[in-house]
């Protein structure tokens, strides 16, 4: 770009009825500048949070950019709160922007207050999604207007239909031609399909044989028709590609241009992110729905010097039209916020004024930022190192053709050297926050290498192990290919014919048996000892079969890591931490998509998953191999997977060479400009290339550009992109190798930066490097022309230095042998675990009061064998008979005559059917239900229908219970809910099944009684104190420690009388509440008679499941909200739906509910089937503090259940 286009400040005017392209250059604050604008469009301007559009490339970046917004909205209030109270000062020596902006205008300062309150409580509702995730909400906008099948899934794992494809596409071809593609010189089945794949990886590209005479008849054609059935094929299978999910909305949106206003009333704003990585399509949404013709507001940020993923459909040319748009202005962030100012002086001297690829993609200077000044990496001898150490590999020795290897072993060397210095002589000097300034030691996490392919990151990581310096290598690979899934698969086979001798011998000789080729040699020939050893491990492998069918594929993993020697023979290997954190990975990935399955199943859960994995990232992201470990280490990561990432100190070993990036593999990929005006189309060529002008010539005399030429050029161009996004990942240190020794360096980016002359050179334009003898005076006086020499040094690496490199003070230990397992000769604590509320409950095998005592089969577990709570796992089918003098004599009403006849009425699910599946079907037709959708019986019914939970007698009973669960979402909640009902709510009023993981004390287990004294000491005087005394006896032998988990059914957002907003707990319940012998009647529900509040909340222990959620609740809107969380307001009420009673709008009303001393957060009657609880907020802070810390206050206090 230029550097005349004016700098962007957060403090600038907001754009508004504009299109803006803000250019953020690496480490200037892209992310924290599209928070800020955001917080600054809803408390400024007012925009509502739910009309702000923020749109990102990846998951990952959305999920942070989710975190940066709703963090700033809270800070940003809390600090403008403070200015308004006196308490704080807007300005300061690192003042905050936004703060700075809002300050200005104090009598506003109420006004921006409850918008950003009003932000943070509505966030959910905010729509921060990736490109693809905005256009799947696009979809559903158009509805039967859109061009495909609206319910189509989104898929990018099409490499098996490609496959399939391309094989019909070349059969066809044969069957239909007297010259088949096939036999073509440069046409095979494999560049065949690796065509379809590319052009299916640009969207909307031209296809074209640019030299038709050259090119084998009828690609082009077959190449279409290919990807052609590649659609079909996602279509019969009711899916589509992400491309044509957004060209598909692109054409609809070009048809249909009130959908276009549509989208525009639906968000006043939208904010774009990485908008460098785009392509035509994407941005012909955005620009036609929010561009300047529409007079509406987008803001889009990128940086086409980040420009790097031109392989998978990033189109830099699109940014470069865009900004060439009229209407369009383009502003520049020019301040680094990442960097040491050696760093940031360093690079600009190196950088500045090259193009990177383009004449118009140049690197501007870049400022430090002052707040920065003090901050340094500090050498052994105490004083500041270079931003920048150049470090030139000049060894004569290696020759250039031929000893690529050598001098990448070379370059390893010489890391290993300098990462050694680094941990054992250098110090990073860290401003403290109160003016002063800490030094530390480096570390191994301080240091990241970023590599050009993944094939150089093993070598690097053994070089280091060598000398006792750990690293991990993030790779983005798939565990699919790991050798962990070849051994699952070797075992999934033994277990499916355990019979079979060859199956067996080959688990045996893997991970599961440990087996010596000798021993396996033995039994094949017929030993009897070898045989008799193979018959047990045969006979094992029924056993574990067994499990795998009973308990799932978890309950299998545990099994065999517990058999004698299986950890410590893993262990014995080099990998062996590698290997076990891939294999509990693949046991996860396979039991999720499974669950308890056969040895078949889980194999093709398997292979399910290698298909996914390695093409396509997206799609792949849960298969990603993990870290092993947690040890602070060394990263090892490609250049690609550090885009927008900091370090650090960075380690460049692998600049010097350009390798397959300065070179034009097939098939050819070139942007085409020669339509004029600047604008042009990205062209898939597949014409053979490299050939001599005299066959390129058209009828006029001119020559064709060669495709080979204009793809080399543009790689080359992307190559010196990714040389600026490696050099500018790093805060404090950069280190780059660089050499002429081998082929390619003449065309890297790190050789154009050090020697070329003419820096807006075209991008294929060869450096001259000279001698060896004179690499590193070049390069110095290169260095000192620019002014750089204050922060780069160039240092000669000659011959070899390994007898150098080993230092006595970090000399790797000799590795121990390793001996049989250790037996352990006492019981260890079993504290230290995974907790629910279901596991605490099975600790104490239910409630020990005479009501609880029931035959076998009238109290079945309430849950399942996995420990964690989710969803209906504790419906109970049958409750245990209370004592006789507990039971009514009928049901006839309460004898004080509040309730009328209708509580005499037989409850709808009569006959329906019970048991824990039935309470399954039940959670997840509530979970997927839109409660608003009409009409509601027909959805609810299509649910029933598609879940396979429960199977009802015939279709009148699916009917019945449609209707039925619809008067349980028209039911009045009553009581402290008011007149709310589960019908109002929206999409952005509820969550649901939110899951939890709770860390326990972690000093020490703590009795788990102490949360039954708790409940004594704060609901005294009501039916559960007498529970939790009663509880406190049953919990006396239990202590925890660990995790708590589980599964909230659903957490829902009502407005109280007062018009705040509470957030509450509901859980769906099943259970039949009737006595056992009488008629199913509402009345078995009425919420204001002690025996049902027993039978509902007491029996079951469900009140210390409704009290660990409120303490989860708790914890999670003060973790979301900041300091706007008020318990005493935010904290609503649990509520149990008993779905039983509830019969809708002529659900009976208890007047008893309303008229409960403690009821005053609601003074609406209750109603039947909800039973309430306004947990005291005394209580909720004991057991919170229980849970974290294993001690409560002695605060009192009373709250009365309803």
């Amino acid at each position: 770009m230029t550097t005349s286009r004016p700098q962007f400040l957060l403090t600038d005017e907001l754009p508004w009825g504009t299109t803006m392209v803000i250019e953020a250059s690496a480490g200037t604050g892209k992310t924290y500048a599209l928070a800020g604008l955001a917080v600054r469009y809803v408390a400024e301007l007012g925009v509502p949070i739910d009309q702000l559009l923020v749109v990102t490339f990846t998951r990952a970046a959305t999920a942070e950019l989710q975190e940066r917004v709703r963090s700033r909205l809270i800070e940003v209030h809390r600090d403008l709160t403070a200015l308004s109270l006196g308490r704080a000062d807007a300005r300061g020596p690192d003042p905050d922007p936004v703060m700075q902006v809002l300050s200005e205008r104090p009598e506003e300062w109420s006004l921006h207050l409850d918008r950003l309150q009003r932000a943070v409580l509505d966030f959910d509702s905010a729509t921060i999604s990736t490109i693809h995730g905005f256009c799947s909400q696009a979809r559903s906008a158009l509805g039967v207007r859109f061009a495909g099948n609206p319910d189509a899934v989104p898929t990018e794992g099409e490499s098996a239909l490609i496959a399939a494809a391309c094989n019909d596409a070349l059969v066809a071809d044969a069957l239909d031609s007297s010259a088949p593609l096939l036999q073509e010189a440069d046409v095979s089945a494999k560049s065949f399909r690796e065509l379809v794949t590319k052009y299916r990886q640009l969207p909307d590209c031209d296809l074209r044989a640019s030299i038709p005479d050259r090119t084998p008849p009828r690609l082009v054609e077959r190449v279409q028709h290919a990807s052609d059935q590649v659609d079909e094929l996602l279509k019969v299978s009711g899916q589509l590609s992400y491309d044509t999910l957004v060209t598909s909305v692109r054409d609809a949106l070009d048809r249909h241009p009130d959908v276009v206003a549509s989208l525009g009333e639906r968000f006043s704003v939208a904010l774009i992110d990485e908008f460098q990585d785009t392509d035509a399509d994407q941005w012909g949404i955005f620009n036609s729905v929010f561009g300047p013709e529409s007079g509406r507001t987008l803001v889009v940020v990128g940086d086409p010097k980040q420009a790097i993923y031109s392989f998978r459909g990033g189109d830099v040319y699109t940014y470069l039209e865009a900004t060439r748009s009229p209407g369009v202005q383009v502003r520049r962030l020019a301040v680094n916020q990442r960097s040491d100012h050696s760093v940031v002086r360093a690079l600009s001297a190196l950088s500045s004024g090259h193009t990177l690829g383009d004449p118009e993609i140049v690197v501007d200077p870049i400022e430090p930022a002052p707040r920065l000044a003090d901050r340094r990496l500090l050498g052994a001898d105490g004083s500041p190192t270079a931003g920048l150490d150049l470090r030139i590999v000049t060894d004569r020795s290696l020759d250039r053709a031929r000893n690529a290897d050598s001098l990448r072993y070379r370059v390893t060397d010489d890391l290993v050297t300098v990462t050694l210095d680094l941990l054992h002589g250098a110090e990073l000097e860290l401003p403290t926050g109160d003016g002063g300034t800490e030094v530390r030691p480096v570390t191994p996490a301080d240091i990241a290498v970023l590599v050009s392919a993944k094939s150089h990151a093993r070598p690097i990581a053994d070089a280091l192990a060598e000398f006792g310096v750990p690293s991990v290598l993030l790779l983005q690979e798939s565990v699919a290919i790991s050798d962990a899934a070849e051994q699952l698969r070797c075992l999934f086979a033994a277990l499916d014919r355990p019979s079979d001798r060859s199956r067996a011998a080959a688990a045996a000789l893997g991970w599961w048996g440990g087996w010596t080729a000798e021993q396996l040699a033995a039994a094949a020939r017929d030993e009897p000892e070898a045989v008799k050893q193979m018959v047990r491990f045969q006979h094992q492998l029924v056993e574990w079969s067994g499990v795998l069918a009973d308990d799932g594929l978890p309950a299998l993993a545990g099994r065999i890591r517990s058999t004698d020697r299986f950890l410590g023979r893993m262990m014995a290997s080099a990998d062996g931490e590698r290997n076990l954190t891939d294999l509990e990975h693949l046991v996860e990935l396979i039991h999720a998509d499974r669950g308890r399955t056969s040895a078949a199943g889980a194999a093709a859960a398997l292979d399910s998953l290698g298909g996914a994995a390695p093409d396509d990232e997206p799609a792949a992201e849960a298969s990603q191999r993990r870290v092993e470990s947690d040890q602070p280490a060394v990263r090892i990561l490609t250049i690609h997977k550090s885009k927008g990432l900091e370090f650090p100190i960075v380690l460049l070993p692998s600049l010097y060479s350009g390798g397959n990036r300065v070179t034009a593999g097939k098939p050819y990929s070139y942007y085409d400009r020669s339509g004029g005006g600047g604008a042009g189309c990205r062209v898939l060529d597949v014409s053979p290339g490299a050939l001599a002008a005299k066959h390129r010539k058209r009828p006029d005399g001119t020559v064709i550009p060669d495709p080979a030429d204009l793809t080399r050029a543009e790689n080359c161009g992307d190559q010196h992109r990714m040389t600026y996004v490696a050099l500018t990942r790093a805060a404090h240190h950069v280190v780059a190798w660089w050499s002429g020794s081998v082929s390619g360096t003449d065309l890297s980016g790190l050789s154009r930066l050090l020697f070329a002359d003419d820096p807006a050179a075209a991008a294929d334009t060869k450096v001259a490097i000279g001698d060896p003898d004179s690499w590193v005076q070049q390069i110095q006086d290169k260095v000192d022309e620019r002014g750089g020499s204050e922060w780069i040094s160039v240092t000669e690496v000659g011959s070899p230095r390994r007898e150098t490199r080993r230092n006595p003070t970090v000399e790797a230990a000799a590795p121990e042998a390793v001996g049989p397992a250790a037996r352990l000769s006492r019981n260890l604590p079993r504290t230290e675990r995974s907790w629910s509320f279901s596991s605490i409950h099975r600790e104490v095998g239910g409630s020990d009061h005479p009501a609880d005592r029931a035959t076998p089969g009238d109290h079945p577990d309430p849950e399942d064998e996995t420990g964690s709570d989710s969803g209906a796992d504790d419906e109970l089918l049958v409750l245990p008979s209370p004592p006789d003098d507990l039971l009514p004599t009928d049901n006839r009403p309460l004898e004080d005559g509040s309730a009328d006849a209708s509580w005499t009425a037989l409850s709808p699910f009569e006959g329906l059917g019970a048991g824990r599946q039935f309470g399954l079907m039940v959670h997840s037709v509530f979970e997927h239900a839109d409660f608003t959708a009409e009409p509601l019986a027909d959805h609810l019914l299509e649910l029933i229908r598609r879940d396979g939970s429960f199977r009802l007698a015939d279709e009148e009973s699916a009917q019945r219970l449609a209707g039925a669960l619809v008067d349980v979402v028209h039911t009045p909640l009553g009581g402290p809910f008011g007149r709310s009902r589960m019908l109002d709510l929206q999409r952005n009023d509820r969550i649901d099944e939110l899951r939890f993981e709770l860390p326990l004390s972690p000093e020490r287990p703590f009795p788990a009684a102490e949360i039954g004294r708790a409940v004594a000491r704060h609901m005294a005087g009501t039916p559960y104190a007498d529970w939790g005394g009663r509880l406190a006896d049953r919990l006396a032998r239990v202590h925890l420690h660990g995790m708590l988990n589980g599964a909230i059914d659903l957490v829902l957002r009502f407005q109280r009388p007062d018009g705040e907003w509470s957030f509450s707990i509901v859980d769906y319940k099943t259970n039949n509440l009737t006595t056992p012998g009488q008629e199913h009647r509402l009345i078995d529900y009425r919420p204001s008679d002690p025996r049902v509040v027993r039978r509902a909340m007491l029996d079951t222990d469900y009140a210390l499941q409704s009290l660990l959620y409120t303490v989860v609740l708790h914890r999670y809107l003060r973790w979301r909200l900041g300091d706007l969380y008020r318990p005493a307001v935010h904290l609503g009420p649990v509520g149990y739906l008993f779905v039983r009673g509830m019969v809708g709008e002529d659900t009976p009303e208890d007047l008893g509910v309303a008229s409960q001393p403690g009821s005053s957060r609601g003074a609406a009657p209750g109603r039947s089937g909800v039973i309430t609880w306004s947990v005291p907020l005394g209580l909720v802070d004991d057991v919170d503090r229980l849970l974290a810390q294993g001690a409560t206050g002695d605060q009192g206090g009373a709250g009365e259940p309803t």
